[in-house]
């Protein structure tokens, strides 16, 4: 066990690689068709999703094609299994993996991107 880190959170270190095979991205499709009907009903158009606590992209991997996410986690490990799986899934711009606050925001790059004016 890493030193201290709860036994509970190892999962999530150090045994993250383990994660596509202890949980299938498959398992998370009807999961995913569940999220992709909730953002059509709402009342505006559902272009960008912040994922917190996204894990290792499972749900991601089944929306990333139609949406533009940014995934959050704690665990640097899980965000790696993540970006394997979602290799399109990048840091957001002025993120960087240098970055003191560190490389755990992954975001798929796209046109849909626009800044805010006042």
């Amino acid at each position: 066990m890493m030193a201290g880190m709860p036994g509970e959170y190892r999962l999530y270190q150090e045994l993250a690689d383990w994660w596509p095979l202890i949980s299938p991205p498959g398992e998370y499709v009807a999961e995913a068709a569940y999220l992709a009907r909730l953002f059509a009903a709402a009342p505006i158009k559902v272009h960008d999703v912040l994922d917190l606590g996204s894990g290792g992209g499972h749900v991601a991997v089944h929306l990333k094609d139609r949406l533009d996410l940014t995934l959050v986690d704690l665990s640097a490990g899980m965000l790696a299994v993540s970006q394997r799986l979602n290799p399109e899934c990048g840091p957001p711009a002025g993120r960087h993996a240098h970055d003191p606050a560190g490389p755990d925001v992954r975001r798929r790059p796209g046109p849909r991107r626009r800044r805010l004016r006042d």
